[in-house]
């Protein structure tokens, strides 16, 4: 990381039982959450990420607005990857925000007025990440929307997540076929790419000795993604698909259209919980 660039400076928070959190200024991303109780990052970050001012940061949470993956004519996963976010000064040592107006740039790709505000909340256990659209323009908007989670595993092959069983997806492995999930827990057998609609419930993944809990508000649909072995992503290492899982809040199936001065938010709780007997 290239020390002497402050859009890759990484904003640090802590608790006083030793929970700690790190997020990039670039793309308002959090790039490392560890609990109060073990050192080791929960997020997954690759290696090989690189960190230049019109890459994404492979790995942790990225912001995806206001179009999710490709579903849309915008570029992948839209506009806010790779801008740089405002910090907002800060009372509290484990919480934060930062912030992003649109400028000419979003509006020649995306002719709307906007302002995001990313939220950032430690706690001994669990990361909480708010993402606030407000429209601040004179028309009405639509946007598909995501905070893609990469979280790091122990054993892919073990590795069950809880939650999503009896409800309907779109298979992106398949050319978006719709399919119904009739399993009790997804188990990931080589590449996986699913939008999974309407999800509501929480979710339990469970990790051999690393479990999480995780649940959302204001986010309709969760994506679930593994590139499989046969991945080849240059940021990413050949063989990193047995070390994460994305499981990321989203909204793609019914984009969210906004009305001049209105407001949508969304959040993502991540939780580190006993692992189940």
């Amino acid at each position: 990381m290239p020390l002497t660039d402050s859009r890759f400076e990484r904003l640090v928070l802590q608790t006083p039982d030793g929970a700690r959190a790190e997020v990039s200024a670039h793309g308002a991303q959090v790039l490392h959450w560890q609990t109060a109780t073990a050192p080791d990052n929960r997020l997954y970050l690759s290696p090989l990420a690189q960190y230049r001012a019109d890459q994404a940061i492979r790995g942790g949470i990225p912001v995806l607005f206001p179009q999710f993956g490709l579903f849309g004519t915008l570029p992948k996963h839209g506009l806010v990857r790779t801008r740089h976010w405002q910090p907002v000064p800060r009372n509290t040592p484990s919480s934060l925000c930062l912030t992003l107006p649109d400028d000419a740039a979003s509006r020649a790709c995306w002719p709307h007025a906007f302002r995001l505000t990313l939220s950032v909340s430690l706690s001994a256990q669990a990361l909480e990440v708010g993402l606030e659209v407000v429209n601040t323009g004179a028309t009405a908007f639509s946007f598909t929307v995501g905070l893609h989670s990469y979280l790091a595993v122990n054993n892919l092959q073990q590795l069950r997540l809880h939650g999503l069983s009896g409800l309907d997806y779109l298979d992106a492995a398949s050319g978006l076929a719709q399919r119904r999930d009739t399993a009790d827990a997804v188990a990931v057998h080589g590449e996986i790419d699913r939008v999974y609609v309407g999800a509501r419930e929480p979710l339990s993944l469970r990790d051999a000795g690393r479990d999480t809990a995780i649940s959302q508000t204001g986010f309709t649909d969760v994506v679930v993604w593994n590139p499989g072995p046969q991945a080849t992503l240059a940021d990413l290492p050949q063989a990193a698909y047995q070390d994460m899982l994305c499981v990321e809040a989203a909204v793609i199936a019914q984009p969210v259209v906004l009305l001049p001065g209105a407001r949508w938010q969304g959040a993502q709780r991540l939780e580190a919980v006993a692992p189940a007997s």
